[in-house]
């Protein structure tokens, strides 16, 4: 499990307009060190659980943010502005004359 949080922790920088991989990247980084702690010793990986919520998290904080940036982007009608100018600089390129 401490593999697995790990690989989605990293999976999580990726895809961080989605987050589902660091929010189970957290969720079994957590569930994997209370059972290493639980093992007695017998299992190891507490540092790759560690790593996983850790990625986890960031990728959280990652997802958080293109989020609020994509809300500041949409409710500001600036994405409209540039769509014009870019079809306005379209047209004008294939009105010129060859």
């Amino acid at each position: 499990m401490a593999i697995a949080s790990l690989t989605l922790g990293i999976a999580g920088f990726f895809l961080y307009f989605c987050g589902v991989p660091s929010i189970l990247a957290v969720i079994f980084g957590y569930r994997a060190r209370a059972s290493i702690r639980n093992s007695g010793g017998r299992l190891g990986g507490d540092g790759l659980a560690l790593a996983g919520i850790v990625t986890g998290w960031i990728g959280i904080g990652f997802t958080i943010f293109f989020i609020i940036m994509m809300i500041v982007f949409f409710s500001t009608g600036e994405y409209q502005d540039i769509s014009y100018s870019c079809i306005h600089a379209a047209y004008a390129i294939a009105s010129v004359p060859a």
